[in-house]
């Protein structure tokens, strides 16, 4: 599985509601769900075809399995909705053969364990759980052969992240809430199976993102302040992007105003991206040295939506030299803006849209 991201979980603590995150297949192969269904589209020939059309729910949010022939699909009510009820159904990339695994309420995100023997959802708790005393998602980790299932965290963020071979999930768990500094808490990694967790850092934020290097031993995360031991946390008004290096246990303020932070799938390339309007972010490759970086795109989209029922759009890699995003492109006499699924090199060289090639495919049915 070429990109495990993406994120997002950006309704960090909202529930009920799914960001838009592309996924691929090592092959090559992106995952698209749309309102016809969900699709595979082949970025280097151009073909795309439908998978499966769920004939009861919209089509909200997908990934590949880690071997790329299975996929998990998540169909529920369109946009955000409290109490929503979510299906999750494992559907076979060749056949479009089905199986629905489970059903929850105030879904949030998911993620595979790198194993493919299960997978965790982040949903609303069903009732609120100390210290916060408020309603916070929950993670939920469901095996794929019987569909069993436990709750192995609460009060945490929607976004998480698995350690390679499925030996712990990165997760931020909020302790405190104040105004105007967002949540405090920790960046741990949780055992589901014994339920203990490692503390890795002491975070504040508001919109916590982060994400995992291949290797397991980098970890890069948005947040206003972060430590790791107990001083006092000064936080910037603005997201900082930290790198913690967990081999020689080291946490640096590497760059500011980041929103989205994303390793390629080999490790070597970093994506982050930060605000350039109210609609946009600008996309951003570096290293983790984080001294030059290679500014390859301005329009890419936050959201799309309105009214209150905004959906969060979040970019990611195709492989370690392609980055994949939804361009926003305004429509020529309106008010409206289409969104172009479109690549772009690391460097920044050379762009494609594959826009034209998924809406055939969806107009047609195939």
């Amino acid at each position: 599985m070429r990109i495990r991201h993406l994120a997002l979980p950006v309704c960090l603590f909202l529930v009920g509601c799914y960001p838009i995150e592309l996924d691929s297949s090592a092959q090559g192969t992106i995952l698209i769900p749309r309102q016809e269904g969900f699709f595979a589209l082949d970025s280097k020939t151009g073909k795309a075809s439908r998978i499966w059309a769920p004939t009861t729910g919209a089509p909200l949010f997908a990934k590949y399995s880690p071997d790329g022939k299975q996929l998990l699909a998540v169909t529920g009510p369109k946009g955000s909705a409290m109490m929503a009820s979510f299906t999750y159904t494992l559907v076979t990339v060749a056949d479009g053969k089905t199986r629905q695994l489970t059903q929850g309420q105030n879904g949030m995100y998911l993620q595979w364990s790198p194993t493919g023997k299960q997978f965790s959802i982040a949903q609303g708790a069903s009732q609120p759980k100390p210290p916060m005393q408020q309603g916070m998602p929950e993670i939920l980790v469901v095996n794929v052969q019987d569909g069993t299932q436990k709750v192995v965290a609460g009060n945490v963020a929607a976004h998480h992240r698995w350690l390679p071979g499925g030996k712990g999930i990165v997760i931020f768990q909020a302790v405190i809430k104040e105004k105007q500094k967002g949540y405090t808490g920790t960046l741990a990694i949780l055992d589901p199976e014994k339920g203990t967790s490692e503390k890795l850092a002491t975070v504040m934020g508001e919109e916590i993102f982060f994400d995992v290097s291949p290797d397991g031993n980098h970890i890069l995360f948005t947040a206003k302040a972060a430590a790791l031991g107990e001083e006092e946390l000064k936080p910037s008004e603005e997201e900082q992007l930290f790198h913690l290096d967990r081999t020689k246990k080291t946490l640096n303020s590497v760059m500011k105003k980041v929103r989205y932070v994303l390793f390629s799938p080999k490790g070597g390339n970093v994506l982050v991206s930060g605000a350039v309007d109210g609609s946009k972010y600008a996309l951003q490759v570096t290293d983790l040295t984080f001294a030059e970086h290679a500014k390859i795109a301005a329009d890419a989209a936050k959201e799309v939506g309105g009214m209150g029922n905004n959906t969060k759009v979040i970019p990611g890699w195709l492989d370690d030299n392609t980055v994949i995003y939804l361009a926003e492109r305004a429509v020529y006499g309106t008010a409206g803006k289409n969104l172009m699924l479109t690549l772009v090199s690391a460097d920044g060289k050379t762009r494609r849209s594959l826009q034209t090639k998924i809406d055939t495919a969806a107009g047609k049915g195939e």
